[in-house]
């Protein structure tokens, strides 16, 4: 159930976006070993796992549309949703009889089970998501014995998404505006002195 107003929404997707950059922040990276453990050959995290941290339920309310919102806020970090035939077991590993078994069962799939799956996805948005750091993300990877959890998963998402750097586009507009503004100013100090004083 949602608990969180539309008022207070705003305000708890963006709270939480700055909860999730600090986990992956590089001075919290540094000395959060629990965290590290959970990430895999390639620095990612399953989101489901983040969200069980005690701060991150306390800021969404437990409403998983806020978590989901709260990644496109967040700039520390890249995103992405693994796509589910990269968990199944690979099929060199399978016979061919339960290869063609599967096969068959997929093509009967009907419109009731699809329309179910659908409304799994809808009920847990956050499903298959996987983050980990934008900075370097293969230099917090701990070894194999180390890792534990998700971090023994090795599937990554296919599709990669990650805040558009907003603090850039800024920067360079006022990088090219001070010097504009910096040259009229002076014009305009040097026009305004009085001739008494400038003799």
């Amino acid at each position: 159930m949602n608990w969180i107003s539309p008022e207070s929404r705003l305000t708890a997707v963006n709270s939480l976006a700055m909860q999730l950059d600090y986990y992956f922040d590089i001075s919290n990276l540094l000395k959060d070993m629990y965290l590290r453990k959970h990430m895999n050959s390639q620095g990612w995290i399953n989101l489901d796992f983040i969200t069980g941290f005690y701060r991150v339920r306390a800021l969404s309310c437990g409403d998983l549309s806020v978590i989901r919102d709260s990644l496109d806020h967040a700039g520390q970090f890249e995103w992405g949703v693994v796509e589910r035939d990269q968990n199944a077991t690979p099929e060199s590993s399978k016979t061919k009889e339960a290869v063609s078994s599967e096969e068959d069962s997929k093509s009967e799939l009907t419109e009731t089970e699809a329309g179910s799956s659908e409304a799994a996805e809808l009920a847990n948005p956050i499903a298959n998501i996987k983050i980990r750091a934008l900075a370097e993300p293969l230099n917090w990877v701990l070894p194999e014995s180390d890792r534990d959890g998700c971090g023994l998963d090795d599937a990554v998402p296919t599709t990669i998404h990650k805040r558009e750097e907003l603090q850039n586009p800024e920067v360079e507009a006022e990088a090219e505006t001070e010097p504009q503004s910096a040259e009229p100013f002076e014009q305009q100090a040097s026009s305004s002195i009085p001739e008494s004083i400038e003799k």
